[in-house]
């Protein structure tokens, strides 16, 4: 049901008037079924969950990532389906066991510099 979406989007930034205030108390929702993802079919759910096992690094590379082939995709550089094999790609590097937030962004920039360069490199290629 998209209703409270629409109508959040229709009056952002004001709050949404509600006539009925249990459509906001979720205790009155009806109930949330919830299936095992299939990771198959769905790769960046894997790939997101890999990174949080792994920690460290990882989520930062994994979000950079994922920016730098969303945003190639928006180009029209990659196909779609492409998306997590550049996560996975990057993912592929040396994560680091830090919480460092210098450690962090430096994480963040490389990937990002390195998934531009690989996506340069692609292009020239494909010329």
């Amino acid at each position: 049901d998209m209703i409270f979406p629409v109508a959040h989007t229709l009056h952002y930034p004001d709050p949404v008037p509600v006539a009925h205030p249990e459509a906001t108390d979720p205790e009155f929702w009806p109930a949330l079924e919830f299936e095992k993802v299939d990771e198959e079919r769905f790769p960046g759910f894997r790939l997101c969950r890999q990174a949080m096992a792994a920690g460290g690094t990882a989520p930062a590379i994994l979000n950079a990532a994922n920016e730098v082939a969303v945003d190639a995709f928006l180009k029209d550089l990659i196909a779609f389906c492409e998306i997590p094999d550049l996560i996975e790609r990057a993912l592929d590097t040396e994560i680091q066991n830090t919480n460092d937030l210098e450690e962090l962004i430096q994480a963040d920039e490389q990937t990002r510099m390195a998934l531009s360069d690989f996506l340069a490199a692609q292009s020239r290629s494909k010329k």
